[in-house]
């Protein structure tokens, strides 16, 4: 036989193994892809493909053995072996480094816009805390049966997908700043009664209902505390009570569980009555925000003439319609010279407009001695409905040392503004007359010239709309919210003296607006923290859930890929193949 001579024709028997075993391989292929897609791994049914283009495939390679061991013998087959060899290998190496770098150290970088892939600093100093003296820290995650309605069901396993998946960064973390002080367990309630009987009596419970299910009980010690479903996901309503949606909590009410199990006694926030303030369902929202950050919530009756209690970590005056009686003023006076903390929400004086008050408050003249003077005469407008409150940027603020938590800080960092409806102004002056208190703007409106809207204040007895400021006008910026802290430290937890804070609109806490406005939490929180010398209860945590975008296939989809793996790309091969050898032939 000559050097250059073709090689033999194939056999037929070697070109049908060469189209089943190509077939089998993407038949093979597409049983994985639906496999991976539709998550069906477990499922006895997805082996049986498996079972039937195993077989072939084998089959196929034995009948073409020949002509493998053939084409093995060529130099270009061994360089084109050995490079496909040296590839994978570099990949596997690749590939295990990288795994054991992102297994032994924890530094992650989270790109996606919202930070939703990493956790806040708050979550991480409350990890970090962990490694106190005491028991380590059990959280158990409660998993009912799954509804039988398809809806429901899939948001049910949405949730359960988004507990591990934050469970599992919570572990990494742990374990990273506290080896050991956190475990992490799941307990299926239908299926371990003697486990989930165990859990009742260590908290309290002695009945598990299925509104239980999906919840997270914290334990440390004999400490307990449950996170229910409803504090995971919370739903958001329009103000005519229709859900719009929601948002997934589980952070933030995560980190305020792990807080409460080792903080001390919870501080005591009163919320005075008697004077048409703002109470109950109206502030529901804050008042539960404020439970999770180991604060409760409590009445005060100043109308009565009570004094102010000796436990008050802060008292809180939201928008009263009247005037406070003068036993009122003078238990404020004495709780704030004996160095309170006081938080007033107060509203414009519009005499001949319903839903605003009809008389000043009385705050203003116990509040300017400290440097804030409050325009309840005054009115601020804008062109947009709803008013902006910008912080001021932090090289604005006063030098302050680093254990100083302004509640503007959080709005800082997230960049996030106060919306406001209808405010009046509140002003901070240069030289209060207490000489040991120095007053610090938060709030302010853009100024009055900007691209958006215009900004300003009328008198609050002017009726009338108007699109522009007039001669009488206070223009923008106009300020909506001041503290007063003991001067040189500026409200240092330690430091001794009353701190005040002002907001220029009680509507800003209400329930309506903390549902849509993530600034509005964050500076309802940070506010009371402020006051009551808690930096250690941290910043409000806002919602952060991934925006995640999952490549979808339909059943009528996959029906198409189907066809085309099976059927299509078969025929297809079959036809070139034909065509090449009718080529050759002629």
């Amino acid at each position: 036989m000559a050097l250059n001579a073709p090689p033999p024709a194939p056999s037929a028997a070697v070109r049908i193994a060469r189209v089943v075993g190509a077939c089998a391989c993407l038949g093979l292929s597409l049983n994985v892809f639906l496999c991976v897609m539709r998550e069906r791994f477990a499922d006895p049914l997805a082996w049986g493909p498996f079972a039937v283009f195993g077989p072939l495939l084998a089959v196929s390679l034995w009948i073409c053995r020949a002509e493998f061991v053939e084409s093995f013998r060529s130099a270009r087959m061994k360089v084109a072996l050995h490079v496909f060899v040296q590839a994978a290998l570099g990949l596997i190496v690749l590939a295990a480094f990288w795994y054991a770098c992102g297994y032994r150290f924890y530094a992650r970088f989270d790109l996606a816009s919202n930070d939703g892939y990493a956790l806040h600093e708050e979550s991480l100093r409350v990890l970090g805390a962990l490694d106190a003296e005491g028991p380590p820290v059990e959280i158990v995650v409660l998993h009912g049966e799954l509804p039988a309605d398809p809806e429901t069901r899939a948001q049910a396993e949405r949730l359960r997908a988004q507990i591990q998946a934050l469970l599992e960064r919570y572990e990494r973390e742990a374990d990273a700043r506290a080896p050991g002080r956190l475990a992490v367990s799941t307990l299926r309630m239908l299926q371990e009664p003697a486990r989930l009987n165990e859990l009742g009596k260590r908290m309290g419970i002695k009945v598990f209902t299925p509104d239980l299910s999906e919840s997270l009980a914290v334990l440390r010690g004999e400490r307990v505390r449950l996170v229910s479903r409803n504090e995971l996901f919370v739903r958001a309503y329009t103000p005519e009570g229709v859900p719009v949606g929601g948002g997934f909590h589980g952070e933030a009410a995560l980190t305020a569980a792990l807080r409460l199990i080792q903080a001390p006694q919870a501080r005591a926030v009163y919320f005075t009555q008697g004077h048409g303030e703002r109470v109950g369902g109206d502030l529901s929202l804050w008042a539960e925000n404020l439970r999770l950050q180991n604060f409760e919530v409590r009445e005060l009756d100043l109308a009565a003439g009570s004094a102010v209690p000796a436990d008050a970590a802060a008292v809180v005056v939201a928008g009263p319609r009247e005037r406070l009686r003068p036993e009122a003023l003078a238990a404020l006076k004495q709780y704030l010279d004996a160095g309170g903390r006081l938080l007033a929400l107060l509203d414009p004086v519009v005499p001949n407009l319903a839903g605003f008050p009809r008389e000043a408050s009385g705050l203003a003249e116990l509040l300017e001695p400290y440097g804030l003077r409050v325009r309840q005469d005054l009115l601020t407008r804008g062109v947009r409905p709803a008013l902006v409150g910008d912080p001021l940027p932090l090289e604005r603020l006063p030098a302050l040392p680093a254990s100083q938590t302004l509640p503007v800080r959080a709005l800082i960092e997230a960049r996030m503004p106060v919306f406001l409806a209808h405010p009046c102004a509140v002003e901070a002056l240069p030289k209060p007359a207490r000489n040991a208190v120095e007053a610090l703007p938060l709030l302010a409106t853009p100024p009055y010239e900007t691209r958006e809207a215009r900004h300003w204040a009328d008198p609050a007895a002017q009726s009338g709309a108007r699109s522009e400021a007039g001669p009488q006008s206070l223009k923008g910026p106009v300020p909506l919210a001041a503290a007063a802290a003991p001067k040189g430290v500026a409200g240092g937890r330690d430091a001794p003296g009353a701190r005040i804070l002002v907001l220029a609109g009680s509507d800003a806490f209400l329930n309506p607006v903390l549902e849509r406005h993530t600034g509005n939490q964050l500076f309802a929180l940070a506010a009371v923290a402020w006051l009551a010398g808690a930096e250690e209860a941290g910043v409000a945590i806002p919602p952060r859930s991934p925006d995640v975008r999952l490549a979808e296939v339909s059943d009528d989809r996959l029906q198409i890929l189907k066809a085309i793996f099976l059927a299509g790309l078969p025929a297809g091969l079959v036809f070139l193949g034909m065509a090449v050898w009718a080529a050759r032939r002629t």
